[in-house]
């Protein structure tokens, strides 16, 4: 059982971005000959707090960046992507669902994520005092990659502080 945005063929006007997947607040394009992922933020919850999440997740990246550690563990090439404009499979226009100025992208990260509270041993807990340290102290949601010995090589979902999910309203 996928998302329903699976089937309608979303990409970004005038780029190689497709859709790949989405999580609460964002969806998630791809760009795999570029090696590129971009997340563009939903409609679907208020604005503001969505602005909220947003602005704590990218400030996440750049605190991150800052910390020899922790930048290490983060997808590369961070940036803050200019406006765009979404489709479907037909070339219909379907920005409306988006905050078109919310989005950012970064390296494509391929593996197996695992959420990090489910790590065994004390390695989730050494990546989550290093992000604490670096100034980012929402790391419950975060996903993480894991090498051939169990050591966290990426990590994905993370923000300076947590903005507690809403219940989406009714469409």
């Amino acid at each position: 059982m996928g998302f329903a945005n699976e089937a309608r063929g979303l990409q970004l006007a005038g780029s190689n971005f497709v859709y790949m997947t989405e999580g609460a607040y964002g969806l998630i394009f791809v760009d795999r000959e570029a090696g590129q992922i971009r997340k563009i933020y939903r409609r679907k919850q208020d604005e503001q707090h969505v602005r909220d999440v947003f602005k704590s997740e990218t400030e996440a990246y750049r605190l991150a960046e800052t910390s020899p550690e922790v930048a290490a563990l983060i997808p590369t090439g961070f940036a803050i992507s200019s406006p765009q404009t979404m489709v479907d499979r037909d070339g219909n226009d379907v920005s409306g669902e988006i905050f078109t100025d919310l989005a950012f992208e970064t390296e494509f990260v391929s593996g197996d994520f695992l959420k990090i509270g489910s790590i065994a041993g004390s390695e989730g807990s050494l990546v989550r005092d290093a992000f604490k340290v670096a100034g980012i102290l929402h790391t419950s949601d975060m996903s993480v990659v894991l090498n051939e010995h169990g050591k966290i090589v990426k990590a994905i979902d993370f923000a300076v502080i947590e903005h507690e999910v809403w219940a989406e309203p009714e469409d």
